[in-house]
């Protein structure tokens, strides 16, 4: 039997996956530190004072299972996917709260789902502030400062002035 590269575990011959009979006798890395079908299979670099063991686990909050290198570890419950969902709600709901916590134009503030964030000029814009959660707390007010907390009706309505009045511009140049 193999041993991985990675961790000094066994490496089976084969295994059984949805039915199908696997062969893993080319694998550098056990299913531990490389799970089948996960096409994650990374160069493994041991550490000068010797093997890096894993530890894998369940996740508390959505039940996949989770493998850590040891030393990154800490005895950790919760898996990246799941910390990062917990890290955009965290800045979406902290950057509610900086722009005022409800609709600049109507007061809405039942959901925050509903609460979008409106550049008042595109041309300022240095990115959306959905999705860059990883940015610094700085970073990020800084951009919140070019924007408006508008609920998604108000924004809808907010482009549709613009895109009427960018077509009526164009239609009053025709004539």
């Amino acid at each position: 039997m193999k041993i991985c590269e990675n961790c000094d575990g066994k490496i089976p011959a084969t295994i059984v996956v949805e039915g199908k009979r696997r062969n893993l006798q080319r694998r550098k890395y056990c299913l531990v530190c490389s799970p089948f079908g996960k096409h994650n299979t990374i160069n493994f670099q041991k550490p000068k004072t010797g093997v890096v063991k894993c530890v894998q686990f369940e996740c508390e909050l959505c039940g996949k299972p989770c493998t850590y290198k040891l030393n990154s570890y800490k005895g950790k419950r919760v898996c990246f996917s799941c910390k990062s969902n917990h890290r955009r709600k965290e800045v979406k709901e902290k950057s509610i709260a900086y722009l005022g916590g409800e609709c600049q134009r109507c007061g809405y503030s039942k959901s925050s789902s509903a609460l979008q964030f409106h550049h008042r000029d595109p041309d300022e814009k240095d990115f959306q502030i959905a999705g860059n959660h990883c940015r610094s707390w700085e970073t990020i007010q800084r951009e919140l400062d070019k924007c408006d907390l508008l609920c998604s009706n108000c924004h809808c309505e907010v482009h549709e002035e613009i895109f009427r009045a960018r077509s009526s511009v164009g239609r009053a140049s025709r004539s």
